[in-house]
């Protein structure tokens, strides 16, 4: 179900205002001219990109030429360029020649940092890439062949889950990646899932201009799956007047038993006064942090008692996570003793990120990796709310400077009022982890809150609440973002 789900959601994707790099020049506009690159595998490829765990995003250019016509202009025989959501930009380089009106089997680009295979029918038809890694991290790419006469524009977005009713698929509030691409009316999706990659399709109506510039046009469809449906409308949003800028926002039903909905939106805006601004970017990997924490401070006995940055070097028994998003992450153990000298301390530690210019923004989506050294059948998290014997992590947001903090962000013993559960998301906040387990491979969770607007600063607190051995969570790569 949770393909099918992704191939619906696909449907959605969204769409961000992109330039022309330096590949995307005068040149290879003639070179989709020609003749022999319409109708053949040379030419320009246009598409999406996104790591499975749906940190990184990006658009990708391919560029195919022959081996003996284009290589003098383009000083290779094929390239490929991703431009991140972020702002950075790689490249990658295949490894042989391309013979025109040959059907290319997975030809192999790579660099130091990224690596995939490409390939396509001799007439340029049905370009696809598979076995795509970036940084070491499983991804995918969808692509598709891009001419003057039929111009793809590539499309970078995510989707929420508003109205999950209790499906675990989607979780409250967790936004995940969903890209696309528009050429001629016809939408290609990529949507990711549970780390997992799907794609889908869909119809784009005729715009309508606006009068200020922009045009807009309606998107709509649906997807059968077994016994349902998924629905979605919305529309998408263009610049008119040469500034390349696009959006679609909208919404989804997935009809199953219990309806489920939510909202999707693209990562960019034509309203220039919108768009997501990086408020927080903590990924723990050097002594230059955004964070304090409180009294105490950071410590580590060098046994199972630490509260503290870590690479794993200054705590014994390393924990043996997996993907971890570098080399140092935050890391809570046993916190009553991980105090100097005063055993039996305060079992209740905070990572405080203090005085955030908020103004003019009212909503917030916060997301973070977080694991936890699996102890296999003798998980040991307590689920005691409103007892010394509760464990969690609880993240929480005050404006102003208030003393008034809501809980946004939580995980939980998941034992329902028992000792020795497995720690997991608190969808609903009673105080007993009911969704995604947290397990010894470093996971991304993501949660949104709104404020109603008026706030000058904003305070985010983690609350780490753990007092016995086995009882640890680990935490990397913090991002708070706000529109």
């Amino acid at each position: 179900m949770k393909k099918l789900l992704l191939l619906f959601v696909g449907v959605l994707v969204l769409v961000s205002c992109q330039k022309e790099t330096a590949l995307e020049t005068s040149a290879i506009e003639n070179l989709n001219l020609n003749a022999s690159s319409i109708d053949s595998n040379i030419g320009v490829y246009k598409g999406v990109f996104t790591t499975l765990d749906s940190k990184e995003r990006a658009t990708v250019v391919v560029t195919i030429t022959d081996a003996t016509t284009f290589a003098p202009i383009y000083g290779s025989k094929a390239t490929a360029v991703l431009h991140f959501e972020k702002g950075n930009t790689i490249s990658a380089t295949a490894i042989r020649p391309i013979e025109i009106g040959q059907a290319i089997d997975e030809l192999e680009f790579t660099s130091t940092a990224l690596n995939f295979m490409f390939s396509v029918e001799s007439d340029g038809k049905s370009p696809s890439v598979s076995n795509v890694t970036y940084k070491n991290k499983p991804s995918d790419i969808l692509i598709v062949k891009h001419s003057t006469r039929n111009p793809v524009n590539p499309v970078l977005g995510t989707f929420v889950c508003t109205g999950c009713n209790g499906n675990t698929t989607v979780t409250n509030a967790v936004s995940q990646t969903f890209n696309m691409t528009v050429t001629n009316g016809v939408i290609a999706t990529q949507a990711v899932v549970d780390e997992s990659s799907y794609q889908g399709d869909g119809l784009e109506a005729t715009a309508a201009d606006n009068g200020d510039g922009t045009s807009s046009a309606a998107i709509s469809g649906s997807v059968i799956t077994p016994g349902s449906t998924v629905d979605f409308a919305g529309t998408h949003t263009f610049s008119t007047t040469g500034d390349d800028c696009s959006e679609i926002t909208g919404t989804w039903t997935w009809n199953t038993n219990n309806a489920v909905t939510g909202t999707f939106e693209s990562d960019t805006s034509c309203d220039s006064s919108t768009g997501p601004v990086e408020l927080i970017n903590e990924d723990f990997e050097d002594a230059t942090v955004s964070y304090t924490v409180d009294g105490p401070g950071e410590y580590s006995d060098g046994s199972e008692d630490y509260f503290i940055r870590t690479d794993e070097s200054n705590i014994a028994n390393a924990m043996a996570f997996s993907n971890k998003q570098g080399s140092f992450f935050f890391g809570a153990h046993d916190l009553d003793n991980a105090v100097p000298g005063n055993s039996g301390g305060s079992k209740i530690r905070e990572i405080s990120f203090n005085n955030i210019d908020v103004s003019d923004l009212t909503s917030f989506t916060f997301s973070g990796y977080f694991a936890e050294d699996d102890d296999g059948g003798n998980q040991d998290w307590d689920d005691k709310p409103g007892t010394d014997s509760d464990d969690y992590l609880k993240v929480q947001y005050s404006f102003d400077g208030g003393t008034s903090w809501t809980t946004f962000f939580a995980i939980e013993g998941s034992n329902a009022g028992n000792f020795n559960g497995e720690p997991a998301i608190d969808t609903d906040f009673d105080g007993v982890g009911d969704g995604a387990r947290i397990t010894d491979t470093f996971t991304m969770h993501q949660a949104s809150f709104t404020n109603g607007g008026g706030s000058a600063t904003m305070n985010i607190k983690i609350l780490i609440n753990l007092d016995s051995g086995d009882e640890d969570i680990a935490i990397d790569s913090v991002i708070v973002t706000g529109n």
